[in-house]
């Protein structure tokens, strides 16, 4: 996911001495060609050579910062020197730098920004071929990452005090921020409509569900730990966006003005809170813990995505799956009915593994897969959760299904089987059993395989 790195109590020359040893030393970490592009805030250096993603990736970040800017209540006058933001190819560089630095602090996050370099330091993921990369471009999730930390970077540039923000600030503006460069740059359909944001929001409805929603007073005081670390990012944004909602904006600036203002000491996030506590009021605070968990049951989070990740913007989605993982993405809303047709196009891109999943009938017990394998054919499975058990219902060759071609694809559930037809002709028909179809569909890919999607949706 995403960070930035934490506070270490060091005396002042020590501050010094390790910015300054940071400064020149980083840079060499990881040797051989590099991609810099430069603009007028940031410069972006992939460790790598490849034009493209390096002018998209400076394209998102340079829309960071009027953003930043315009939440934080600071100038969005550029700065002296541009923020640097590196980009790394493989897990191996990534690593190097991370341990450099940070002593591998950020191993599982992928992505982090740090205080004394000023700068942030992001794996492209999830890890595609080059074939792919040519195709697809900067990927959806590292162009995520990418407005994050670059965000940080504005607070750390910017900001004086920023060593001292609580959590729920740093992490909640640099999500804001993500939220909004991503829709405005057309990258995003919008947050609810969004795989990645619209989990974000189940994350948040799943601990209402359970009552275990922390408190307002507990997310500002950042006493969250017991909640896993990718739903406090969550937590974090959307109390961020509710303050945004819930307060007016005078109110709000005022806020956003005390956070830059307050000097820096242990005490900090307890001297803020009590501004922000009376800046809110005596009486608004007996009800914002209600209204809070209101505002999160007003969402409608359209996707939950189990493993990344997919794309929804524009007219063809991009979806690559990690080389260990399955890309899976579902609907949230059941299909409802026991007849139905679910219809689209897709392209098998060229990358390690072909082949794509259209998922179906998902329940408490699991859900079918209709797999589609370039140079190879069909193969249906329902897989039983309970048991963790796939059982194959039918398979069928086909020649038509290659990689790098569009193929028009059309699966009926009714009459208690599914029948799939690829380019309108008949490819294979299986028996259900009586297993139950009415729940949500979704999208998949394999294991290292990568696909576009286009128009897919029930007829």
């Amino acid at each position: 996911m995403i960070a930035d790195l934490r506070r270490v109590e060091l005396v002042p020359w020590l501050h010094y001495a390790l910015a300054m040893f940071l400064l020149f030393s980083a840079p060499a970490v990881c040797a051989g060609q590099k991609t810099t592009k430069t603009g007028e805030y940031f410069r972006v250096i992939c460790h790598f050579e490849n034009d493209k993603v390096a002018v998209e990736a400076l394209k998102t970040a340079e829309m960071v910062w009027p953003e930043a800017a315009k939440l934080l209540g600071i100038s969005d006058r550029a700065p002296e020197k541009p923020a640097e933001i590196h980009l790394f190819r493989t897990i191996k560089d990534y690593e190097k730098m991370d341990s450099e630095l940070t002593g591998g602090k950020f191993q599982r996050n992928l992505a982090f920004s740090h205080w004394d370099t000023q700068a942030s330091y992001i794996l492209l993921q999830p890890d595609c071929s080059d074939e792919t990369l040519k195709i697809v471009g900067l990927p959806v999730l590292t162009r995520r990452l990418t407005a994050h930390e670059a965000t940080h970077l504005v607070r750390y540039v910017s900001i004086p005090n920023h060593r001292a923000h609580p959590r729920w600030l740093s992490d909640g503006v640099a999500t804001w921020v993500e939220e909004k460069v991503m829709t405005n740059g057309r990258w995003s359909p919008g947050v609810e409509d969004d795989p990645d944001m619209s989990t974000m929001i189940l994350q948040t409805i799943a601990l209402i569900e359970k009552g275990d929603l922390p408190s307002v007073k507990y997310i500002l005081r950042d006493r969250i730990d017991d909640v896993d670390w990718q739903t406090r990012y969550a937590l974090r944004w959307l109390l961020l966006r509710f303050l945004k909602n819930f307060v007016d904006r005078k109110t709000f600036r005022s806020i956003m003005g005390e956070a830059r203002r307050l000097r820096a000491g242990s005490d900090y996030s307890r001297r803020l809170n009590s501004f922000i506590e009376g800046a809110l009021g005596r009486e608004a605070m007996k009800t914002i813990d209600a209204k809070f968990k209101a505002y999160l049951r007003s969402l409608t989070p359209q996707w939950d995505e189990v493993y990344r990740s997919l794309e929804t913007a524009g007219r063809s989605w991009t979806q690559i799956a990690f080389p260990d993982k399955n890309a899976i993405s579902w609907r949230t809303e059941p299909v409802g009915k026991d007849e139905y047709a679910l219809e689209g196009k897709f392209k098998i891109l060229p990358n390690r593994k072909q082949q794509l999943n259209l998922l179906l009938g998902r329940n408490h017990d699991g859900f079918v897969s209709v797999a589609f394998a370039a140079g190879s054919g069909v193969t249906i499975f329902n897989y039983h959760a309970k048991e963790n058990r796939w059982e194959k219902l039918g398979s069928a060759k086909s020649d038509v299904l290659q990689r790098e071609r569009w193929m028009r694809f059309r699966a009926e559930v009714g009459n208690d089987q599914i029948r799939v037809t690829l380019n309108k002709k008949l490819i294979l028909t299986v028996s259900l059993s009586g297993r139950s179809m009415r729940g949500p569909w979704g999208l998949g890919a394999q294991n290292g395989s990568a696909v576009k999607w286009r128009k897919v949706g029930l007829k």
